[in-house]
């Protein structure tokens, strides 16, 4: 068994996580969250959501106890209430399977509504090659969800906050992949 917490040295510089925890700090938003309030704790964040990535698409090596048709995610990211590997497959009419397509999606909640902003900014720092887009699927079809997503190489990661019951969701999804 892998031990996700154990100590790797960072690749990132404490500088860019100094930069991140002194904005968040002031607003109470690290807190708000309960993460990365110090360089090491951003560092360790950026890390985590690092492995999920690279465990993509089907996230083999994440998968904890299996509920229903999804797993219990095996790594669960800093202070997330919970992270689900859940099955996106495409079934035909016979619920035969056509495919097999997953995500990977951790909560948070209740959430101050700022936390929104500082979990878009920390992962921007983890991923500052990626580019991010306001609007996400949900927040497309539900009036109460607002977020967007960062695009990534072969997979999204999306982030969308639920303005009536203050869930905030990190989804990663790789290529291919629907919300």
């Amino acid at each position: 068994m892998v031990d996700f917490k154990q100590s790797t040295a960072s690749k990132h510089s404490p500088r860019q996580f100094d930069r991140v925890a002194a904005s968040l700090a002031p607003i109470g938003i690290a807190l708000a969250l309960g993460l990365a309030t110090t360089p090491v704790l951003a560092s360790e964040f950026c890390d985590q959501l690092k492995t999920i990535v690279a465990a993509s698409p089907n996230f083999s090596s994440l998968r904890g106890d299996a509920e229903g048709s999804q797993y219990n995610g095996a790594l669960l990211v800093q202070t997330a209430d919970q992270c689900k590997i859940r099955n996106k497959s495409d079934f035909d009419t016979n619920w035969s399977l056509i495919n097999e397509k997953w995500s990977y999606e951790c909560l948070w909640g209740p959430v101050d509504p700022k936390a929104h902003t500082a979990l878009k900014a920390l992962v921007g720092e983890c991923f500052p090659q990626s580019t991010y887009t306001e609007g996400s699927p949900l927040a497309a079809k539900y009036k109460n969800f607002t977020g967007g997503f960062f695009r990534l190489q072969d997979a999204s990661l999306v982030l969308d906050f639920n303005k009536d019951t203050y869930q905030l969701w990190l989804t990663v999804l790789p290529s291919g992949v629907e919300q």
